[in-house]
């Protein structure tokens, strides 16, 4: 697997060749790391998730690399750009929404010390 080319390693991995994906990590795993790494913020709980959810993303859809298109790695490496951003918009939405409806909700009268 070590000779063959990235375009071939992911059309095997479409043909559900595992030896193929385990080359492609292998080969990127240190680049995918460090780049998703910085996208974090240094935190390697969210870094190890997004990691899994790219290499898992290869073995389960039908993701089609196309040489034409441009460089491997400038490839691979928008599939952890999209979950890292993916990631934090719905964690400021999170936010927001609690935001919004802690400003919403009723102020509660404050308790005197003799209750």
């Amino acid at each position: 697997m070590k000779e063959k080319h990235d375009a071939e390693l992911m059309r095997l991995v479409s043909e559900k060749h595992g030896h193929a994906l385990e080359e492609l990590y292998d080969r990127y795993i240190k680049l995918v790391y460090g780049f998703v790494m910085k996208f974090c913020n240094g935190n390697e709980d969210k870094t190890k998730e997004i990691i899994q959810l790219v290499f898992l993303r290869l073995w389960t859809t039908n993701s089609h690399y196309d040489p034409s298109q441009g460089s491997f790695v400038n490839w691979l490496l928008t599939i952890p750009a999209i979950f890292a951003l993916t990631i934090s918009a719905k964690r400021r939405g999170r936010r927001n929404i609690i935001k919004r409806n802690i400003k919403k909700s009723p102020t509660l009268p404050m308790q005197s010390s003799n209750e």
